[in-house]
């Protein structure tokens, strides 16, 4: 897996000269499995400080993957996660 974190911002151009989209994301990642047709481009903003939205998209296949990781409190975290299956975790985590 490649991973670049801190990114700034992304532009996006069209092919009109003035139309530009930019955005500003948290983390970019190209993921690769052992089998190059599996590997996705991901990307990922902090909607607030608790709450983590991350698109996956497949560079090979037509599958995406939406997921959202809301911090409840230090913890109980909420994951969503909608693309080829759609699932709903909760996890809550005891450190010794």
């Amino acid at each position: 897996m490649f991973e670049i974190a801190c990114i700034d911002h992304i532009v996006l151009r069209t092919s009109k000269p003035d139309a530009m989209l930019a955005f500003y994301c948290d983390a970019l990642a190209l993921n690769s499995q052992a089998d190059l047709q599996q590997s996705t481009l991901g990307l990922g903003k902090y909607l607030t400080p608790n709450i983590f939205m991350n698109y996956e998209i497949g560079l090979y296949e037509k599958e995406s993957i939406l997921s959202l990781d809301y911090i409840l409190n230090d913890r109980l975290r909420l994951e969503v996660e909608s693309g080829i299956s759609q699932s709903i975790d909760m996890t809550f985590t005891i450190e010794k």
